[in-house]
């Protein structure tokens, strides 16, 4: 095993409750936060050739912390946390690291506000966002697959497609095309396959 030391992230003060996401063994995005001064919407970019912190990068739309990320090949995704007021945040927002390096939003209807939920990409167009704490810190045992669909003409609003199915506790929990999601070891979990746009138009 070898262990490589990195350049410390470009911050003045202690920084913590953030996310990373890998980026096709490129770029380790980091995203959110907390520092001495509160919430954060920034976010940090390290570049695996390089091994260097990169430039200035666009920041979240919203401030949060204790939240989940993953990446779906070039697009950059983070869900849920906690916002400003401590509220749970619904959201997920994308970024897209080939197209507008700009944020965009998204709620998916069916899909409750947590925090620290798990969210890991499944395949190469579509990720998985999977429980976490739920209001007054109640465990939310609910997830959903979400499909990115590269081909929607620009098409920013949420379909929800007919591909609903369910997880019984200690088995594993398989799409209709037969791919695994997770191993669920609690409560029974109920998911729903939905579809956006990866360009956020």
């Amino acid at each position: 095993m070898t262990v490589t030391m990195l350049p410390s992230l470009p911050v003045e003060s202690v920084y913590e409750y953030f996310a990373l996401a890998n980026v096709r063994d490129q770029r380790i995005v980091l995203t959110g936060g907390a520092d001495e001064d509160g919430l954060s919407k920034k976010v940090f970019m390290f570049d695996l050739n390089t091994e260097q912190w990169l430039g200035p990068q666009p920041e979240l739309n919203k401030a949060r912390r204790y939240h989940g990320s993953c990446s779906v090949g070039d697009n950059v995704f983070v869900f849920g946390g906690k916002g400003e007021s401590f509220d749970l945040l619904d959201s997920i927002e994308m970024l897209a690291m080939t197209g507008p390096r700009e944020w965009f939003s998204f709620t998916v209807s069916g899909l409750s506000a947590r925090e620290q939920p798990l969210v890991a990409n499944v395949s190469e167009s579509k990720i998985l966002v999977l429980g976490g704490l739920g209001e007054s810190d109640i465990l939310d045992t609910t997830g959903m697959i979400v499909a990115v669909n590269k081909s929607d003409g620009g098409n920013k609003e949420v379909e929800h497609e007919d591909a609903r199915f369910e997880c019984q506790r200690n088995s594993w929990c398989a799409s209709r095309d037969g791919s695994i999601v997770a191993l669920v070891e609690d409560e029974a979990v109920n998911l729903k396959v939905v579809k956006i746009s990866a360009d956020g138009q």
